[in-house]
Parts: structure tokens; sequence; C-alpha cells
């Protein structure tokens, strides 16, 4: 069975092209637009691993991992930070944290291997 990507950003072009980038290489791809549509979704889905960008309208991506990390089914999966700044966020919330602009490559390559048994 693939592995479950979420992919949580506000911006459809750039969500578009990493669930591209994720569906060529076999993975099953989840979509979200925002943090608070991210953890409904995590919750249907419990994704393997979640890209999450920042600075999202409704909930940020700062605020959607931290409720994430309380939710007991789904504390252990692997977040990727995405942003065009600095993130301001405790130390360890996120598990990578990459500055935009990514290639979508890049994330696959970073999560394939965060998701080696």
């Amino acid at each position: 069975m693939p592995a479950i990507i979420l992919l949580a950003d506000d911006n459809d072009l750039a969500r578009s092209m990493y669930a591209d980038a994720f569906r060529a290489e076999g993975y099953q791809v989840v979509e979200a637009s925002n943090g608070q549509e991210a953890l409904q979704i995590a919750r249907m889905h419990s994704p393997d691993a979640i890209i999450m960008d920042i600075a999202m309208p409704v909930m940020d991506g700062v605020l959607a991992t931290r409720t994430l990390r309380g939710i007991p089914e789904l504390t252990g999966v692997f977040v990727v930070a995405c942003s065009g700044m600095p993130v301001n966020a405790e130390p360890g919330l996120f598990d990578y944290v990459v500055t935009k602009p990514v290639a979508p490559s890049a994330l696959v390559t970073i999560v394939a291997q965060m998701l080696l048994p």
C-alpha cells in the first residue's frame, strides 16, 4: 500500500506541482488549502507524512502542527515545514524545515528518506 502524503498549502499551483511529483513516485496524495483543513484531512486519512506550508489562512502551519502533535493517533506523523521566511516555532515541532521555493523533487527525496523502514 502506498504511503499517504498530505499536502497543506494555500498556493494551488505549488500544491499541484508537489502532488504531481509525489504521485509520479507512487505516493497517495491528499490535499488541504489551510491548517484547519489539514487537521480534518489528517484525522480522516492518517497520512504518513505532511508537507505543511507555514503561512496559510484560517490556521497557519505552526498552530496546525502544534494541534496535530496533540492528537494521539497522529503524534508520530512526519511533518516537513515549508516557508519563505524563518520558521518561528519551538524546536522539534517539525521533523524537517525547508525554505521556499523548493523543488518538488527535493520534497519527494526528503520524505522518501524519512519513510525508509
